[in-house]
């Protein structure tokens, strides 16, 4: 049986035959890039991308309820609506993050920063990366329209970014917590080997 502590590690080599699915290629191509940009565009500008993001996964948490009964008509889809309206919300925050940060270009150029300044937005852009997805999967997790939660339950990859979402839900409404929290059981139970639902058989 997998231990709290050893549960993503659990799961990863239970699952190394399917690691290359879609989920895991894009997941790791999206980290890749934006991993790559924050080097190419530095410490400053990428610090600004992280703060906005880091506002608009609560922002997306709060309001997407507002803008819910607006785009519920329209998709005619309960689950399809929440996922959108929160996407939404923090897509347009961050466009106004990569506004500031282009703001600030020709200011942070001039500082003529380095190396230095190149790695720590790598490093910078890395962790925005992880963040994103980690948001993305779990709004997918708990608004599954469309239904993705068997490719994601079948990547080792975004089910270890998953794992490692606590703070991410610190910032979102409890429901959040509650679906994923879910999903993750379920997973577990798959990973051991039972039917979901299924309680283990003691051992004499």
């Amino acid at each position: 049986m997998c231990g709290e502590r050893g549960r993503a590690a659990c799961r990863w080599f239970r699952k190394t035959g399917k690691v290359m699915n879609w989920i895991t290629l894009v997941l790791l191509a999206v980290i890749g890039m934006m991993t790559f940009n924050g080097y190419r565009n530095g410490f400053i500008r990428e610090l600004v991308g992280l703060c906005a993001l880091i506002l608009a996964v609560p922002l997306a948490g709060i309001l997407y309820d507002d803008m819910y009964p607006k785009v519920e008509p329209i998709v005619d889809n309960e689950e399809a609506a929440a996922l959108i309206s929160f996407i939404a919300i923090m897509g347009g925050v961050l466009v106004g993050g990569v506004v500031v940060a282009h703001l600030l270009k020709k200011s942070v150029d001039m500082l003529n920063l380095g190396r230095l300044d190149d790695l720590a937005g790598g490093a910078f852009g890395f962790v925005k990366a992880a963040v994103l997805c980690q948001v993305v999967l779990i709004a997918l997790v708990v608004f599954p329209s469309p239904d993705l939660r068997e490719d994601i339950d079948s990547s080792p990859v975004a089910t270890a970014l998953l794992d490692a979402a606590p703070v991410v839900l610190a910032v979102l409404p409890g429901e959040f917590g509650d679906a994923l929290d879910e999903f993750l059981q379920k997973v577990d139970e798959v990973a051991d080997g039972l039917t979901p639902g299924e309680t283990p058989t003691p051992v004499p």
